[in-house]
This record gives C-alpha cells, sequence and structure tokens, in this order.
C-alpha cells in the first residue's frame, strides 16, 4: 500500500511513518508541496495521501479538491486545528477519511490503518 504524506514538518510525522510502514507492504513517501504530491499522484496513485499543514501552495482543502480531480479514488486525511463539529462542517461533501490533531502520534497510526483497510 503507498502512502504519500504532503507537508514541510517531516519530523512531526517521524513517529507515525515509522508505524505505518511496519505494517507488510506499506510504503511511505513524502513531499513538500501539493504541487509535488498531485504529479506524484499522476505517476504513481497511493491509497491514502495525507495533508499536513502548513503547505507553500495549497490550502488543505483545495488540494483535496484537487487530488479528486485527478483521482477520486484515493483518499485523504488532514491536520487541522478545527474541533472535530467544525472540519466536518468545513470539509462535508470532500470525502476526506480522517481529521489528525497538529502533532500525529504513533498511536494514531494503527486506527488510520484499520479505516484505510476496511
Amino acid at each position: 500500500m503507498l502512502i504519500f504524506i504532503v507537508g514541510s514538518r517531516p519530523d512531526a510525522w517521524r513517529e507515525f511513518r515509522e508505524v505505518l510502514v511496519r505494517e507488510p507492504g506499506t510504503v511511505v513517501e513524502t513531499a513538500e508541496t501539493g504541487a509535488s504530491v498531485l504529479e506524484m499522484i499522476k505517476s504513481r496513485p497511493p491509497a491514502l495521501v495525507i495533508i499536513d499543514y502548513p503547505l507553500p501552495d495549497f490550502k488543505s482543502f483545495a488540494l483535496v479538491l484537487e487530488i479528486i480531480k485527478i483521482n477520486a479514488m484515493v483518499q485523504t486525511a488532514v491536520v487541522s486545528s478545527l474541533s472535530d463539529e467544525e472540519f466536518h462542517e468545513k470539509s462535508e461533501g470532500l470525502g476526506i477519511m480522517a481529521h489528525f490533531p497538529s502533532i500525529p502520534t504513533a498511536s494514531d497510526a494503527p486506527a488510520l490503518m484499520d479505516r484505510l483497510n476496511s
């Protein structure tokens, strides 16, 4: 399973990423900009794109829309400081699979994999 993490804070994702790659067959790649992850999706569609913030070239929900235009089958997850209710209201209709806190932890990864695999 191919997963892309897009963002400029690789240290914030270290523990989370380590848990993901323990899953047999899971590969995690990173991109620093929305534009670069869109090019990556065109050549090798992932199962999931995790969108961190801030990105230098896209707002999170705008990037989700661009991903959908390329391949609507790619699942997305977004880092946001919004409450669950606010996040649901602003992201409604985008099909975002998960919403993460500003600093995702290793314990967040298994739940994400369970959702992705189900």
